[in-house]
């Protein structure tokens, strides 16, 4: 109901005028849909009697604006309907083209009586074409030649500019059109006659025929000037009542037809001026109320259906939302309906050529994408708004017999110091039957494995060292040996990354879950120690709590989490029955929880702390870690998408495969913003070199994606005070380091479109704080594009009328899309200020979060 009393009111009749009577005259550019001046194609005679029988039903006279390349033939069809003839004499720079044009207005205007006056030229000093002399030389021949007067048209300005060319006519041709001046559509008249009582006052005695006065139907907003067809009615309706009433009788209507053609030479506008369409039906009636379009109620309920796909959605996902978040989210989602349904419209309505549709696909294919992602994160937020506070913890009992856990530990290359950490860690577990396997990969330096494996051999027969020199399969193969490894009687497996210092309770508190015999995963999210160190480590440490205290939760709720390499416990027979861990995905550990739902697993979720790591130390290596988990997750995409689209055989349900698409959809969205940044710099580009061309996108494209921006950006501040329990300060930085990193999941977006893989790297860990230029180095492509976004801002400012709306709204866009390369610049600094790491995993305590209460295993 709301979506169509909105329409309604959009599309409530207006009362303009009526016109009972005839106009003066119309401007008449005789081409057809398809067709233009430049074009080969001659004028259907047939076709030019159709328009002309039409425009004698409504008007007295014609204004035309050639001669030459077929137009000859229009005076002595318009005699056949009784229309006068206001000849048009095109002038340009081409002075042979001139030539040709001058010669045939002298052959027509000897030859037909009904040919009344001739204007030379149309704005062709507002264009600059030629300079006054010229064109009062050009008039000056001609007049010789002919027995009409003769004079030329130009805005209103240019006569109060160049009184001197005043003087050499036999009339004023002025053009006056409210609408290129920004005046709103109800004062369009009064504007007329103030400048029409100007130019009398200017030029006393002196003939002025009104020789452009209109609106268009369509078109960009300018200042108060809003083009639609109401508007356009109301407009021509009132001029024309208004020049009844004042004997104004020497004007011309612009224009009888729509002209697609020019709308690449005046911009969008230029294509709407007609009172008929360019199919010929008439746009609005000359008494009556008029309405900009009587289809709306069709195109309300398609906004309405729209609309509808959150709430349906959520319901799917969600069936026990309450009402106050489903009703949240259908209002958004009817908002979203209306501007989809609108983009829809406009191009129905539009005239468009095939690099139009094209431009136009690509651009609703992008918003209609934005929505969907916006659609998924509502669902998430309202999902997440429904919970407590505090979120609850699982809990279970323990069981009669505690099983036997091996924990794996793979290090590629890590301090010794680092590594012995965990392992001391791991040595004080509360937990009667487990082992430790270190396995070392791929490390070359040998004083480094022997370290860690003297450690082991120190800490005793509980704990193992495998030293792979040459592990293929990165971390995944390391794994797989580590499990062919593993004690026969081990029945849980571990992984533990080597900078992990995981609390004593951890085994005891997560094991008791497996006594349930469908559970096959135990998950605890990742957590750190080393936040308190500088401004970007405490950024990073809680841009990854939006994960683990948000869309973990979320996904917790239908089963279906994303595996993350350490506190992960799988059950063994599990892990063996879908195959090990894939040594062909970066991101083996998300893959294998895929796999482990495919094969009807449960998991069961801890939102508890049981082990902190060391985070990156810089912000390439923090770009880096992004962005194998971004390709990672392209990787799963593309091997198992059969099964997330329902087609192979496989136990995920419904709501599972929503949750691996729908998860992932917020990146893929970062990588189709890097195309459109590139093509917004482009266009930007483009508009300064030929502005009629490109103008800026529409505002029914500008405008959604700005709101959803804001929307997205409130809703993430919001779930974070809520459920994260982060100051503002602390707010403000993780989304800083979240937005920073927009690039580099962009790249590995596409990168995924081309390369089915790359090598595996690993994050560094408590390495020296990098020095600025480092940094930099780190965020150059970032640099160029925030650079080639600001010269694109900067062009617009220079090149478009900043008082538009479309305008405006661009640049807001252009700075929205050059937000993220700002964050990486400034995150990228902030990272080379850090103090030193040495104190990384000895000197600095976090305060534990307590907003996770610890689970009772008694």
């Amino acid at each position: 109901l709301g979506q169509f009393a909105i329409w309604a009111a959009v599309h409530r009749p207006h009362r303009p005028a009526d016109v009972a009577g005839v106009v003066a005259g119309m401007s008449f550019s005789p081409y057809q849909r398809g067709e233009s001046p430049s074009g080969t194609q001659r004028l259907d005679p047939a076709a030019l009697d159709r328009d002309l029988a039409l425009i004698a039903a409504r008007a007295n006279a014609i204004r035309t604006y050639g001669v030459t390349g077929g137009l000859e033939i229009v005076p002595a069809a318009a005699e056949r309907h009784g229309l006068t003839v206001t000849l048009g004499v095109w002038v340009d720079r081409d002075a042979i083209y001139t030539e040709r044009e001058l010669a045939g207005a002298v052959e027509l205007a000897n030859r037909h009586d009904n040919i009344e006056r001739i204007v030379v030229g149309n704005e062709v000093l507002h264009r600059e074409d030629v300079s006054v002399a010229q064109l009062i030389a050009t008039m000056a021949r001609l007049r010789a030649s002919v027995r009409v007067p003769v004079g030329t048209a130009e805005p209103w300005h240019i006569w109060l500019e160049h009184p001197e060319l005043a003087a050499n006519v036999d009339f004023i041709g002025a053009h006056i059109l409210p609408y290129w001046e920004g005046v709103p559509a109800d004062e369009a008249v009064a504007y007329v006659d103030f400048r029409l009582r100007q130019l009398r006052a200017a030029f006393p005695g002196k003939p002025i025929v009104l020789s452009e006065m209109g609106w268009p139907s369509d078109g960009a907003r300018i200042g108060g000037a809003v083009a639609t067809r109401s508007n356009q009615a109301k407009v021509v309706r009132a001029f024309v009542d208004y020049a009844t009433r004042t004997g104004l009788d020497d004007y011309f209507v612009i224009e009888a037809f729509d002209q697609p053609w020019k709308g690449g030479v005046e911009g969008l506008a230029g294509a709407y001026w007609g009172v008929f369409d360019a199919d010929r039906v008439a746009k609005f009636a000359w008494t009556g109320p008029v309405v900009d379009r009587t289809t709306w109620p069709l195109w309300a309920a398609l906004a309405a259906l729209l609309g509808l796909a959150p709430v349906v959605l959520a319901r799917r996902v969600r069936p026990q939302l309450g009402l106050r978040p489903v009703l949240a989210l259908a209002l958004i989602g009817q908002a979203a309906g209306g501007m989809l349904a609108v983009s829809i419209l406009i191009a129905a309505e539009r005239y468009m050529s095939i690099g139009a549709w094209a431009v136009w696909s690509v651009l609703f294919v992008c918003m209609a994408f934005l929505f969907l992602i916006l659609t998924v994160e509502l669902v998430e937020a309202a999902a997440l708004l429904s919970r407590p506070r505090v979120l609850p913890v699982p809990h279970t009992n323990p069981p009669s017999h505690w099983p036997k856990v091996s924990i794996h530990v793979p290090c590629c290359n890590e301090p010794p110091a680092l590594v012995r950490e965990t392992l001391n860690a791991l040595s004080c577990l509360d937990y009667p039957d487990f082992e430790v396997v270190v396995v070392d990969n791929n490390t070359k330096n040998r004083t480094v494995s022997e370290a860690i494996a003297a450690h082991c051999r120190a800490l005793g027969p509980r704990f193992r060292f495998l030293h792979l020199p040459h592990c293929p399969g990165y971390k995944a193969g390391a794994l797989n040996h580590a499990l062919d490894a593993t004690a026969a009687d081990a029945s849980v497996i571990a992984v533990v990354d080597s900078d992990y210092v995981v609390e004593p309770h951890w085994l005891k508190s997560a094991i008791p879950f497996f006594a349930a015999p469908e559970v096959g995963l135990v998950q605890a999210p990742q957590d750190y120690r080393d936040a308190n160190a500088s401004g970007f480590k405490m950024a990073c440490y809680w841009e990854y709590q939006s994960f683990f205290r948000l869309g973990m939760v979320f996904r917790s709720e239908d089963d279906a989490i994303i595996q993350h390499g350490t506190m992960t416990l799988v059950r063994r027979s599990a892990l063996k029955n879908v195959g090990g861990w894939d040594e062909n995905c970066i991101t083996e550990d998300a893959e294998l929880g895929f796999r482990l739902f495919a094969d009807g697993w449960k998991s069961v979720y801890l939102p508890v702390t049981f082990g902190r790591g060391i985070m990156p130390d810089d912000a390439e290596s923090y770009g880096r870690q992004r962005h194998r988990w971004v390709f990672g997750a392209m990787q799963i995409l593309r091997t198992h998408r059969r099964l997330i689209l329902g087609r192979g055989r496989s136990r995920l349900t419904g709501v599972q495969r929503y949750h691996f698409v729908a998860g992932w959809l917020p990146w893929i969205g970062d990588g189709i913003g890097l195309i459109m940044a590139g093509g917004s710099i482009v266009w930007a580009t483009l508009s300064a070199i030929w502005p009629a061309h490109f103008e800026p996108p529409q505002t029914h494209f500008l405008l959604p994606v700005l709101t959803i921006f804001i929307v997205r950006q409130v809703r993430l501040w919001w779930l974070y005070r809520r459920h994260v329990h982060a100051t503002a300060g602390q707010r403000t930085a993780a989304m800083l380091a979240g937005v920073s990193l927009t690039h580099r999941v962009a790249r590995a977006v596409l990168t995924a479109f081309f390369r089915v893989d790359v090598p595996f790297r690993r994050t560094p860990k408590a390495q020296s704080a990098p020095k600025l230029i480092r940094s930099i180095r780190a965020v150059r492509e970032e640099i160029v594009l925030l650079a080639a976004l600001g010269a694109a801002i900067a062009v617009l400012i220079a090149s478009q009328d900043v008082t538009r709306l479309d305008v405006r709204l661009w640049i807001g866009v252009l700075v929205m899309q050059a937000w993220p390369y700002v964050a990486a610049v400034l995150v990228a600094c902030q990272a080379a200020w850090q103090r030193p790491a040495g104190w990384a995993y000895r000197d600095v305590a976090v305060p534990r979060i307590t907003a996770d209460p610890a689970p009772s295993v008694d």
